[in-house]
């Protein structure tokens, strides 16, 4: 009995924030909305925290240097954090040739944040912009971005990020996945409640920034995106998702390291849930506090417990019987095949159990439909095979991804950059 309320309320719950997102589309649609242009240029700072990142330095140095933006009005901040490989030399190569350029080392491996905050103490500009040291932005980025900031009430605008040369299968469901969920944040910036300002190319008000006090550099917590956008939503400040503006990112490559950075993801989103907690169902911070910190419980509690009693219930104990049945035949499966004909009702169906879950699942490619139409993606340029396995395997991704979560937490288990 315990298990089916525990089903029903993740179905019903599940089912309303599905329709809730898709009314709100059709309520407030997903454009960009400002169509305004930069009349003056303010000073800004683009900082690039950076860790072991010789590989990809150069080009992220390069696609700051490319931005549609005067050269005299920005400056391009490295901060090295203590990397064991070439990334300050990498860096300082750059140097030479663009006197913009300011590269920082620290002799003592702190932490993206520590880095990030280094950074923020040095920059002279009006505003702050961070790119992860493994990410491109596009040259229109501060074009677009900057106007955004003459309403006072902005105090962050995040670009559309996308995953750089999806050459593999992890690869190409992974940018299946970001097209849905930069979709899914440009609903959110609607009704005020993105609960995120990723690293490739956020840009902040820097007077917000340092209001706050800089960027978390507690090591327990790994998501220092995830809880700047909790503090500028707890100072009533708003993020804004831009969808002309995109950031390509190099995403991890194989299971191991999706794994390993879900986990971070993850563990980060927990951490600053119980840390911000009094915002939970608060309705000062607006949808923020009465829809977004509610929805990321909701989804720990649907990975972590839904899924195992699904997984469970629905997958191991069938297999398990089925094996056991085989076995108890000696291997007669015909004989298996033709009594399960013989048994078989459409009346023992449970329709309202396929209702939940067909409709879920029609409102879900509606969903994904819209998404792909709006940023102007073919939904199958990444192949049939990769539609298939994100609606149908990526969910079990992050089901293991979550157990990984739930196991490190027992043993007080927590990692670094």
């Amino acid at each position: 009995m315990l298990e089916t309320i525990i089903l029903w309320i993740a179905y019903g719950v599940g089912f309303y924030f599905i329709s809730f997102w898709l009314l709100v589309y059709l309520d407030k649609g997903a454009n960009d909305n400002s169509t305004n242009k930069l009349k003056t240029y303010p000073f800004v700072s683009v900082v690039i925290p950076a860790y072991n990142e010789e590989k990809t330095i150069k080009a992220t140095i390069e696609s700051v240097q490319q931005l549609d933006y005067p050269k005299e009005k920005l400056e391009i901040i490295v901060v090295d954090d203590c990397s064991k490989d070439n990334t300050f030399a990498a860096a300082k190569s750059l140097k030479i040739s663009d006197p913009r350029i300011k590269v920082i080392r620290q002799e003592v491996n702190q932490g993206k944040g520590a880095a990030l905050n280094k950074g923020l103490e040095v920059s002279q500009g009006e505003f702050f912009a961070c790119l992860d040291a493994d990410s491109f932005i596009s040259s229109n980025a501060l074009q677009e971005m900057l106007p955004e900031f003459e309403n006072e009430s902005i105090g962050a605008v995040i670009p559309r990020i996308y995953v750089r040369n999806p050459e593999n299968f992890i690869l190409k469901i992974q940018w299946f996945e970001y097209v849905i969920s930069f979709f899914y944040r440009k609903l959110m910036s609607h009704i005020d409640c993105i609960h995120v300002t990723p690293g490739p190319f956020s840009v902040y008000r820097k007077s917000l920034l340092t209001e706050i006090g800089g960027f978390t550099t507690n090591r327990k917590n790994l998501t220092e995106d995830l809880e700047m956008a909790f503090q500028i939503q707890k100072k009533n400040y708003r993020i804004i998702q831009r969808f002309d503006v995109s950031a390509s990112t190099m995403a991890p490559s194989s299971f191991k390291a999706f794994q390993k950075q879900r986990n971070r993801w993850y563990k980060g989103a927990i951490f600053n849930v119980l840390l911000h907690r009094s915002m939970l169902f608060n309705k000062k911070y607006g949808e923020f506090g009465l829809v977004q910190v509610p929805l990321m419980i909701f989804t720990a509690f649907v990975y972590l417990v839904v899924f195992s009693l699904i997984s469970f219930n629905q997958i191991l104990k069938p297999v398990y019987y089925k094996i056991r049945d085989i076995i108890y035949t000696n291997f007669d499966i015909l004989t298996l095949i033709k009594i399960k004909i013989e048994n078989f009702s459409i009346l023992n169906l449970n329709y309202t159990k396929f209702f939940f879950v067909y409709s879920s699942l029609i409102l879900g490619i509606i969903f994904m439909t819209i998404a792909f139409r709006k940023v102007k993606e073919k939904i199958f340029k990444q192949g049939f095979i990769t539609v298939v396995s994100y609606i149908f395997l990526y969910p079990f991704l992050i089901f293991f991804a979550w157990l990984g979560v739930a196991f490190d937490l027992i043993r007080n288990k927590w990692q670094k950059w």
